[in-house]
């Protein structure tokens, strides 16, 4: 079921801070893009980043991180834009595809691909079962 971006995750977005904050540490302290993750300095750098840019209030930066999928969500977005700004577009996208749900259900069902692959198989050699499952 497709998921809905908190109202404060879409503002982030729409100023571009997660690339404006990222693009500027990567560039001041040369991160090792390929291995770096956000530490709670760094957490706590971009919520005094978001408030000096004027981005988002004081109140609004507390409230949104207080949830933890917010404050996960923000981590991938700034090791996205690291990885991007390092190593192109290709690291960006790989990324972000740890936090998409579509593509980690799609990598689960790798494992069961031959047993899917088999009962589908017996789905067409057998049109009354077919016929059970479409109704």
């Amino acid at each position: 079921e497709a998921r809905d971006i908190a109202p404060f995750l879409q503002l982030l977005h729409s100023r571009s801070a997660f690339f404006e904050f990222a693009v500027g540490l990567y560039n001041r302290e040369k991160l090792e893009a390929a291995t770096w993750r956000p530490a709670s300095s760094t957490m706590a750098d971009f919520r005094s980043w978001l408030a000096e840019q004027e981005i988002a209030s004081e109140d609004d930066i507390a409230e949104g991180f207080a949830d933890p999928q917010i404050d996960a969500y923000v981590q991938r977005q700034l090791r996205a834009e690291v990885a991007n700004a390092a190593l192109g577009q290709n690291a960006w996208h790989q990324v972000l595809a740890e936090g998409d749900t579509q593509i980690q259900k799609a990598l689960e069902l790798f494992s069961r691909a031959e047993t899917l692959l088999a009962e589908r198989k017996g789905l067409d050699s057998d049109p009354d079962r077919k016929a059970q499952l479409n109704k």
